[in-house]
């Protein structure tokens, strides 16, 4: 006598294609958000580094400063009193925002 059920019934076919299809969804989506994640850091790291540039020539200015400067990563402003007192400030192109502050005698 032959078994009259062989394979699979169609609703267990199509509730195993909808897990696949939120699987799958869910792998397309961590993917997007981490090569955001990952552009965001990149540009946090340029900006980081050319604000750490601009700390290390105020600390070998005499005098007092001030000046802006416009990158494609960021727009970073800077500040530095007579008494060695400065601060930096940055705003990234992905909207993060930091400032440093600090003496330089």
């Amino acid at each position: 006598m032959r078994n009259p059920r062989t394979g699979f019934s169609l609703p267990e076919t199509l509730v195993a294609f909808v897990v696949l299809e939120v699987g799958i969804l869910g792998a397309a989506a961590m993917t997007a958000i981490g090569l955001e994640t990952i552009r965001r850091a990149r540009l946090l790291e340029a900006t980081l580094t050319r604000a750490a540039a601009v700390r290390d020539s105020l600390a070998e200015l005499s005098g007092s400063a001030r000046g802006t400067e416009t990158l494609e990563s960021a727009v970073i402003s800077w500040t530095k009193e007579s008494d060695g007192d400065y601060e930096i400030t940055a705003v990234s192109a992905a909207g993060d925002s930091f400032a440093l502050r600090g003496t330089s005698r």
